[in-house]
Formats: C-alpha cells, structure tokens, sequence
C-alpha cells in the first residue's frame, strides 16, 4: 500500500475529527470544518499533505457521486416542469452577473478581454455546495429550492460556449487551442441522444438484470458503472463530471429502481463528497491572503452583493414573492467550484495572469465558506424585506386579478400541489367556503381561468393572512414543502386567530413535535401516511378483508396520532377536543330511508342506551340544532354529529350505516 496515500488520510480524518468537533460546539456548519481542515493540511498552510493531487482526485469521485445522488432526486419530468426557470431565471442570472461584473472590472482598469472571462467565471455558483446545503435543510422542494437547482443546472450548462470562447479572450489563437469548438457542440449534441437512449431502452434493462442477480454487490456495480460511463463522457466533451453525474442520476430516477440505488450508496457518498470541500480549502494561498487580505476580503464581500442581487432580480423575474427571491439571491451568491476548471483553462490560454488567478482563488474560496452562513440566515433577512415590500405590494393584486372574496368560517389552504389540489376537490364536494393562497405565478393563473378560489400570495406575509380572512376562518391546511415558511405561517395564524384549527403536513415525523409546540392542533407527517398505505397494499395482497385492513389503518391512527396528541399544548382554549382528549373521537353519519332509527325521534331510538354515544349536533338542510332534545325527530339525510371512545362510534356508526367513518 503506498505508504504516503495512507498518511495523508490518516491526517484527514485525525484533523477533520479534531476541527468538526470545535466546529459542532460553536454550531458552525460541518462544511465550514473541512474548508478549515483543508486550508490548515493544504500547501497553503501547514504542508501536512502532501498527495494534494490524489486528494483533489478522491474528491472529485466524491463531488460525482453527491450530484449523482441529487440527481436520483430529480427525474427529468421535474425537471421539464422547471424549464421555465431553467431558461428564464438562469439565463437572466448568468447574463446580467456578466454584465456587471464586466463593466466593474473594465471600469478599474482591466482589459475588455479579462474583464468578460472574470464576468464569465464569477457568474458561476457552487452547486455542490448550495444541494448540499438545501438537502440537510429539506429546503430542495421549496419554491426557492427548485428555482436554485433551475439556475445551477443552466449555469453548468453554459460551461460550454465560456470553454468554446476562451481561448479566443487570451493571447493563444483558438488554432493553438488543445479544445476544439467541433468536439464541444457534437459532444453535447451525442450527449443528448445517449441521455435520451440510455433513459428509454438502456438504463432500464440493465437494472432489471441487475436486479435479479443474487447479492447487492451487481447492482452496486451497475448504478456506478453507469454513473462514472456519463461523467466521463460529459468530460471528454469539455463538461464537468458532475453534469454528467448528474444527468445519471436523473436518468435513474425516472426508472423504479431510484431509491434503491440512494441506499445502496449513500454509506460511502457522504465520506467522499467531504472531500471535495477539503481539497477546495487547500487551493487557498494562505501566505499570498496574508499579504493582500483587505483587498480578497473586500473582492469577496463585493462578489456576493453583486451575485446575491444578480441571483434575486433573476428570481424575481418568474414573479415569485420578495420573500422567495431573496432567499434565492442569498443561496447563490458564491462562485462556484466548475469556476476553478474555468480558471484554469483561463490561465493556460492567457486569458488571466497568474496574480489575478490567485486573487480570484483565494476570494471565491471566501465567497464559499460564507456560502453556510448565508442559506442559515436567508430566511430571516429574505423574511424581513418581504414584509417591508409586501407593505407597498400586499398581494399582487394585479396577478391575482381581483380582490379576495370576504368570507367567513371557511378553510384557508397554503399551497396547491397534490395535497392542496385534494383539499380543495373536498372542500368543493361538501360546499365549504375555502380560499388558496399560492406562491407559484403560473398555477394561480392556469387555476383561476378554470374557476378557482386561487390568489398569488406569499402566506408568510401578514397581509396575505389577513387578506385571506385568517380572523373569521374555521381551519387554516398549510400543505407546501418549506419547513421554514410553514413554521412562520403556524406562529401568524396562531397569533392572529386563537381559536382556529391549524392542520400542516410535514415529510419526516421527527418535526411533528416541532411543530404542535409552534402551535398546530393537526401535524400529518408523510413517512407515517406512507407506511400505512404501504402495509395496507401489502396486506390486500395476501387477501386480507379489505374491512379488517381498514380497522387496522383506522387503530394505526387513532393510537399514533393519540401520541401525538399527548403532547403539552401551549393553547389550553383550543376549540378542537381531540387535542385534549385523545381518547374522544367525533363522526358524522348521514342518515339513510334504510336506517334503523330513521322516522323516530331520540327517545324512541334509546340512541344513547343502544349505542353509547353522544348526539352533539344534528343538520337538517341549513340548520344545526345543538344537544338536541329527546322528542327530536330523526329524518333521512339527516347528519348526526356524534361523539364518544373510539370503538364506540366505530359500532355506531357500522349499526347506524354500515360503513366506518372517517372523523
């Protein structure tokens, strides 16, 4: 074994250990702690490395297999959904960071040449970095996540025309040049075609072959395989392995074999992909940052206004709220990785001199270990400014067409994705007022040409709470993919409204507590929704009775969400008993010609002898009658509201009208 290799990873890991540690008590993000382990190992500092190139090589295998990762998270029918943001929000962000950058660097004395390529190379982000980031962050959902991952994608894509024009911005003549602009353009264009086979015909058959060999380790093998073969294809063409990785990863996802291929390699993903923020901590010239280090700061701090505003006014184009869009200016506003390799081929065609070179290293790498503290603190600052813009614009009313409506008792609904798309078919099929407020420009207008109650607003804003009738409604459903805005949402309406019934739906069940402690009297995580659909789909294939598996479905609720439920809630006046009494359920029954206790009124049915529950409403057309009386007559289509244990209005309701009912 080569004894250097051995060495220089045993200081790694002993120092990365040592500075993750100091970082996990300060709370400062882990990738800050392998920028400073790499900083302190690198040349630039200490020397304690020294195979910097094997490193950097590891951490390039690390970098493809985290994009490779992410992209098993994105199939590219997402993927075309975002082509508008792709072309629109990148291509502004791109061209407009060129732009400005451009005339700065010509108006300190650059020349136009060097002043475009320092355009060209500050216009790029860090993708490794800012998915990394929104994936711990379960941020890559949110409106702002998606839009980034739109901007980055177009970003890498544009790698392509600055290699072609390079060489054409130095002193070496395009002759000269080792890339030809041929290889380039029928690379990328042989790169869609293979993309487009391997998604329909190759990738398919491969796994399904994979997966009927015995053991794990072929199809370990094969998902590898196939992601190395498109990361060094999308190289040879002059892109970077992480597109190519990237692409692998999106054409799996589009196959049902994507979450198997996550667990089968995300053991080993996360060591490796630490590596690539190692290895960008050791390009960092410490001596050379000691000499100059007002001007790299200053070069630095000036790269991230000027990315952070480039990057907000590219999202704002797409007409997303202030909120959304700053957040989206603040996550990009680093240089990115892929700069490094633009750099690079920069310097060897005399497009940049070697002191501007290492300038431009040392600030990008500044840019990149601000890059942390920048998405942590986007939501508060990104959240300030929207509520200082919504003072001017509340709603956006001319996008929304017209006012809201003023409604009272209704159902307000934050976002219009599935889950919000399925409320709203209910509240329509039980005639319940309900108003939905949406942050995507496109699916406010395309709904409300069809007749919906839809309005483009950012429900983290007051005004949209307010606008939307949060003081008079009964139940306000946040259904949208940003834990953080849905957690500012639960404290408005809280705060605004006392008394409302506030459900919120969240992908993992360890934010429940979270969130019931923030003030929501409903949390319904995905993973456990999930796996009761899942066991009960299981079942049926065993040709369980479809009754017994309800039954189960219904005790798997009613004893996890009781432990929900036995949580301290802060707001003892809550309107909604189930909060309080776990034990108590409520049920609504339509009575049928056909029922039992139909024609007779509450003392001739012996209702509370015979069933054992309680009558706590009955509606009659229009009218709700409270705790009515024993002489009260039971008609058919009546809805009887009636209250008491579980197994008691399961009997109820099964002798009432035969089938269980949800509450």
């Amino acid at each position: 074994m080569d004894t250097l290799l051995f060495n220089d990873l045993l200081v790694i890991f002993l120092l990365s250990i040592t500075i993750l540690f100091i970082c996990s008590r300060a709370r400062i993000p882990n990738i800050i702690g392998f920028l400073i382990a790499g900083i302190v190992a690198g040349p630039g500092g200490l020397g304690l490395v020294k195979g910097v190139t094997t490193v950097q090589s590891i951490a390039e295998i690390g970098v493809v297999l985290l994009l490779f990762t992410i992209g098993l998270e994105f199939s590219f029918s997402r993927l075309k959904e975002s082509r508008r943001a792709m072309l629109l929000a990148g291509g502004l962000q791109v061209f407009s960071t060129i732009a400005v950058v451009w005339a700065l660097a010509a108006a300190v004395g650059y020349s136009s040449n060097e002043a475009l390529f320092i355009g060209m190379l500050v216009s790029l982000s860090s993708t490794a970095i800012v998915l990394k980031l929104l994936s711990e962050r379960n941020q890559l959902e949110s409106p702002y996540g998606r839009t980034v991952l739109a901007i980055l994608i177009f970003q890498d894509l544009m790698i392509v025309p600055m290699m072609l024009i390079t060489p054409w911005l130095g002193r070496i003549t395009s002759s000269e040049s080792t890339l030809s602009p041929f290889v380039l353009i029928g690379g990328a264009l042989a790169l869609a075609v293979l993309t487009y086979a391997a998604k329909r015909w190759i990738v398919p058959v491969l796994l399904y072959q994979a997966c009927r060999q015995k053991g794990q380790e072929f199809f370990i093998f094969a998902i590898l395989a196939i992601c190395f073969l498109t990361a060094l294809f999308t190289s040879s063409i002059g892109l970077s392995f992480a597109l190519g990785a990237f692409l692998a990863g999106m054409i799996i996802a589009d196959s049902p074999y994507a979450m198997h291929a996550i667990n089968s390699i995300s053991p080993f993903r996360d060591v490796l992909s630490s590596f690539f923020f190692i290895s960008i901590g050791m390009l960092l010239d410490v001596a050379f940052f000691i000499t100059e280090p007002f001007l790299i700061i200053g070069i630095a701090a000036l790269l991230i206004i000027v990315k952070a505003l480039c990057a907000t006014f590219a999202t704002a184009s797409l007409s997303y709220p202030a909120r959304i869009s700053v957040a989206g200016g603040l996550s990009l506003a680093q240089v990115g990785e892929f700069s490094f390799v633009l750099a690079l081929f920069g310097l060897q065609n005399g497009a940049i001199g070697q002191t501007n070179y290492q300038v431009f290293l040392d600030a990008t790498i500044l840019t990149m270990v601000a890059t942390p503290f920048l998405i942590q603190f986007s939501e508060k600052l990104a959240t300030r400014l929207g509520d200082r813009v919504d003072r001017f614009m509340p709603c956006n009313e001319n996008l929304a067409g017209h006012l809201m409506p003023s409604l009272t008792d209704h159902i307000i609904i934050i976002g219009f994705g599935l889950n919000g798309r399925n409320i709203a078919r209910a509240a329509k099929f039980a005639g319940i007022p309900h108003i939905i407020l949406e942050v995507n420009p496109d699916t406010v207008i395309e709904e409300q040409d069809s007749g919906e109650c839809i309005y483009f607003a950012d429900a983290t804003q007051h005004s949209a709470l307010e606008m939307a009738g949060i003081e008079t409604a009964r139940v306000i459903v946040i259904v949208i993919s940003d834990p953080l805005a849905t957690l500012r949402i639960i404290r408005m309406a809280r705060e605004k409204n006392p008394s409302i019934v506030i459900i919120a739906r969240t992908r993992f069940v360890s934010e429940v507590n979270h969130l019931r402690e923030m003030g929501a009297d409903e949390v319904i995580p995905e993973e456990f929704e999930t796996s009761i659909e899942i066991f009960s789909r299981i079942l049926s294939r065993y040709l369980v009775p479809l009754d017994e598996i309800r039954k189960l479905a219904l005790e798997v609720r009613s004893e996890s969400y009781k432990m929900f439920r036995d949580l301290s809630v802060p707001f003892p006046g809550l309107p909604d008993l189930k909060a309080h009494i776990p034990s108590f359920e409520v049920a609504t029954i339509r009575l049928s010609p056909e029922s039992p206790v139909t024609g007779k009124t509450l003392i001739e049915s012996r209702w509370r002898e015979e069933y054992h529950t309680t009558i706590l409403a009955i509606i009659r057309d229009d009218t709700v009658t409270m705790t009515p009386p024993g002489s009260y007559s039971l008609e058919p289509n009546d809805l009887v509201v009636i209250g008491g244990s579980f197994e008691e209005v399961r009997a109820t309701v099964e002798a009432v009208y035969g089938n269980p009912a949800e509450d």
